[in-house]
């Protein structure tokens, strides 16, 4: 790589780092507006909140922990105070100390075992801050910024670096209402990686070692991301479709193509075990009609 090819990259590192990091000031400062209130099926976090306060990865029923059933229902609460137009007081946070020696726990309920990585990172976060929901805002201008950066780099590769910047900012502002809703702000830097990576795939040809490496990133993005929101699986097609049927010249030979295509099944069945046990026997879950993984309606 000559000295200019070194010094383009470097500009281009350097703007979608700006890019992120005047993203995650926005989302920080959307957060911190009065009258904007995250909801995100709060009531589902007791395992987050357990997990936190070193009890395990864990349910419990809310009402026999002090505290915890309104801080835990706190979207339920909002709700309630807003449509009877008072002012907000939320439980936003929790004392770790008011869980009882010896309470009742059980295992995980279907939803929380589907939203395993979407609860899981909460926890973490929390037993790193301590237990509240203010605590987590940083962690959703993070992800925020990511979808920013994601948003600008598949933007660049169509366009000139003006015209990318501002329709990165159109998007982060038209996004903006997603910050309220952590389930759906989590998805969209995940779907813009597998997209991304896709456009990575069909336009830059790759050796086998490496072709097999994007491969296994691909299937570890879309297995991660089944845990936090399963309409990530929307990216599976376009992943499937860009090893198999547009790979760039010299393109290599179909035994190849084959081999990268399980890679990708592969890692993605392997990071997406705990939320596949949670599926079990029938069902009808919205995302995955939307998805199209399922048979038409007669």
């Amino acid at each position: 790589m000559n000295f200019l090819s070194a010094s383009s990259l470097r500009r281009q590192w350097l703007v979608t780092l700006l890019v992120a990091f005047l993203s995650w000031g926005y989302g920080l400062h959307y957060l911190s507006r009065d009258g904007v209130y995250t909801t995100f099926f709060q009531d589902y976090y007791a395992p987050a909140v357990m997990f936190a306060c070193g009890r395990g990865f864990v349910d419990v029923d809310p009402t026999l922990v002090p505290g915890l059933d309104p801080f835990l229902q706190r979207d339920v609460y909002r709700y309630k105070e807003f449509h009877a137009k008072r002012a907000p007081s939320p439980m936003n946070h929790f004392d770790c100390a008011n869980i009882p020696d010896g309470v009742p726990t059980s295992p995980l309920k279907d939803f929380q075992k589907l939203y395993a990585y979407l609860g899981g990172a909460v926890g973490v976060i929390w037993w790193a801050t301590g237990v509240s929901w203010p605590a987590l805002h940083p962690y959703f201008a993070l992800i925020f910024a990511l979808m920013a950066a994601l948003g600008y780099r598949l933007l660049r590769h169509g366009m000139a670096r003006l015209p990318a910047l501002l329709g990165t900012a159109y998007f982060v502002i038209s996004m903006e209402s997603y910050l309220k809703t952590y389930r759906d702000l989590v998805r969209i830097p995940l779907i813009l990686a597998a997209l991304l990576l896709a456009v990575r795939l069909g336009t830059q040809p790759c050796s086998r070692g490496r072709g097999a490496a994007l491969a296994a990133l691909g299937g570890g993005i879309l297995g991660v991301g089944l845990g936090f929101r399963p309409d990530v699986l929307v990216g599976l097609p376009v992943l499937a479709a860009a090893l198999l049927f547009f790979p760039p010249a010299p393109q290599p030979p179909w035994w190849v193509r084959g081999e990268r295509l399980l890679i990708l099944l592969f890692c993605l069945v392997v990071t997406a075990i705990p939320p596949l046990q949670s599926i079990q026997g029938g069902g009808n879950l919205a995302h995955h009609l939307l998805a199209g993984l399922s048979t038409p309606f007669l």
